[in-house]
């Protein structure tokens, strides 16, 4: 049999310009749509957005504990540890619950203080930075921040009288 080179290298030189061919026009489609997506000032792309109550529960737990003053979330860690095996009261427990519609959102805080910070100043900054980082995170109003103080940290070394 005979194998004709010439043959076998114009058909690779054949397959080279085709390639070369085929990725010059993908880079000027994809050229061309990305210079029309530039040109589209107000360009959206739709579809439904949902967020998981838990997400918010999140949100609102670190943004209390962002505040000075606010020592544990929720229960105890055995009163927490029961919760989980139980499956009961979960994020209770955690100290956090939260709910939304499409607009809005309340939270329920429970949380510890430390001694020597006033609770009213506490409670007013937590409410404060829970509905701004849901706002800046969500894009949803709190309408409501329920908060529970469910005790109160001492410090290990309180200056005593004695001192």
């Amino acid at each position: 049999m005979y194998y004709s080179t010439d043959w076998d290298t114009k058909n690779k030189k054949n397959r080279k310009e085709v390639n070369t061919m085929v990725k010059q026009i993908l880079e000027k489609e994809m050229t061309g749509r990305q210079q029309e997506l530039e040109d589209l000032e107000d360009f959206v792309v739709e579809g439904d957005t949902f967020i998981s109550d838990e997400v918010l529960a999140q949100i609102a737990g670190q943004a209390a504990r962002e505040i000075d003053g606010v020592s544990a979330m929720g229960k105890s860690s055995l009163s927490r540890s029961i919760s989980k095996v139980v499956k009961r009261g979960e994020s209770r427990a955690t100290g956090v619950d939260a709910a939304h519609g499409k607009k809005e959102a309340q939270v329920d805080l429970a949380f510890n203080v430390l001694y020597g910070y006033s609770i009213p100043q506490i409670v007013i900054e937590v409410r404060k930075n829970v509905a701004q980082r849901l706002l800046d995170s969500c894009g949803l109003v709190t309408r409501r921040v329920q908060i529970e103080i469910i005790g109160i940290e001492f410090p290990d070394k309180m200056p005593s009288k004695l001192d």
